[in-house]
């Protein structure tokens, strides 16, 4: 008794749906839809890649933790390894996939997956700021870090973007996790920094840092588009071209707007806006100290003692002494941070520098040094901690120390 041989399927019939690999059901879905040309499957590959999936807001809530503890503890380390358990940056490269193809609506849901991913990396640093047991007293050094603009750190985002649309472009199925780190470090740990600045009420902090989030990201998205032209993609339709030119002019016009806010907006309120509410201070009973607005800084010679004398009697044999002489030295002048709602100042190595050598809040006392110096306009001081660091720091966000007139 021979058993039935069932029959081969022939080669061009095609396999039930359920059956086939992902990459394999989206192509048949094309072929199904008409669009049979080798480009469209590529743009279709890059764009399932450039969408994020679930694990990207999971990964992004626990990198959001890690960098909670890394403000905490003050941690390098911790940064570090928040970016490095961020997940891959896929909402960035389709905001830049977006532009050369020309797809708005492709645009605005990678936007909004961004959007929402730094939003729970947002909430663990506002989280951050609720337990932070200093309250804001001391700033951790990992924070100050990430809230002003520095040129390497703009250098470390345009190669890992560069990189990462590189990757991706000539293998649509890879994700290029290390070169995602880096735009990581630099889009989600600002937002972490503004974060615990709202919600300890430190204006350099909050939105200050946001508004660093704000500048690189755009930067990011346009290196992208233009990685991508590179690699020959663009739209195939004149309105898609249209409409990935109005959309590179607004992410442009954006970035610089927003620039123009990060690296001059805090010193112009500053100057518009100084501190008009002035202290007093009573140390004792009988002096009390007014603090003005800051005048030039000057120098009091303490005026020297008589010098002793001595005179010779028939008795004794008279015998030279030497007369200590004492140099005048300049009366320390002493300022109190008075910045109004900004709540302190930043102390910086050099007038308007992008630097940070550390920061003070409101009613700390600091030594004013006699330089002074005129940036644009803004007059800047050179000042001592009472911890003995010395920075440059706005005069209007300092008040002095002059004796009442009786």
């Amino acid at each position: 008794m021979t058993m039935p041989i069932s029959e081969p399927l022939p080669p061009d019939e095609p396999q039930p749906e359920e059956q086939l690999p992902p990459a394999r059901r989206r192509r048949q879905h094309r072929i199904l839809v008409g669009e049979t040309n080798e480009r469209s499957e590529y743009l279709a590959d890059l764009s399932h890649q450039a969408t994020p999936s679930f694990d990207f807001f999971l990964f992004s809530l626990l990198s959001g933790v890690v960098l909670m503890a890394a403000i905490l503890l003050d941690s390098e380390a911790l940064l570090v390894l928040a970016a490095l358990l961020a997940p891959f940056m896929a909402p960035v490269v389709g905001m830049a996939l977006a532009i050369p193809t020309g797809s708005i609506g492709f645009f605005l849901r990678s936007l909004a997956s961004l959007v929402i991913g730094g939003a729970l990396v947002f909430g663990m640093g506002a989280l951050a700021g609720l337990l932070d047991p200093a309250d804001g007293g001391s700033l951790p050094r990992a924070v100050i870090l990430h809230t002003q603009f520095t040129w390497p750190d703009a250098v470390v985002l345009v190669l890992g973007m560069i990189v990462t649309v590189y990757l991706v472009g000539h293998n649509p199925y890879a994700k290029p996790l290390v070169s995602s780190v880096a735009l990581a470090y630099e889009l989600f740990l600002p937002l972490g920094a503004a974060g615990y600045g709202m919600t300890i009420g430190q204006r350099f902090l909050w939105p200050d840092a946001l508004i660093l989030f704000a500048v690189f990201t755009p930067l990011a998205v346009i290196v992208g588009a233009v990685m991508f032209i590179f690699q020959g993609i663009h739209p195939s339709r004149a309105v898609g071209t249209l409409a990935g030119i109005v959309l590179f002019v607004a992410l442009l016009a954006g970035m610089l707007g927003l620039a123009a806010e990060a690296w001059w907006g805090s010193d112009l309120l500053a100057v518009l806006a100084p501190p008009s509410a002035t202290a007093t201070i009573s140390p004792t009973a009988t002096a009390t100290l007014t603090f003005t607005p800051l005048p030039s800084p000057t120098a009091t010679a303490t005026p020297l003692p008589p010098t002793p004398t001595r005179t010779a009697t028939p008795t004794t044999v008279p015998t030279g002494t030497e007369t200590a002489t004492l140099s005048p030295s300049p009366t320390p002048v002493w300022g109190l941070v008075n910045a109004g709602e900004g709540n302190g100042i930043i102390i910086r190595p050099e007038p308007n520098s992008n630097t940070v050598v550390t920061t003070l809040l409101n009613g700390n006392l600091i030594q004013i040094l006699p330089e002074l110096a005129n940036k644009g306009g803004v007059f800047w001081i050179h000042v001592r901690t009472t911890t003995g660091l010395e920075g440059w720091v706005q005069a209007a966000l300092v008040a002095t120390a002059t004796p009442r007139p009786k």
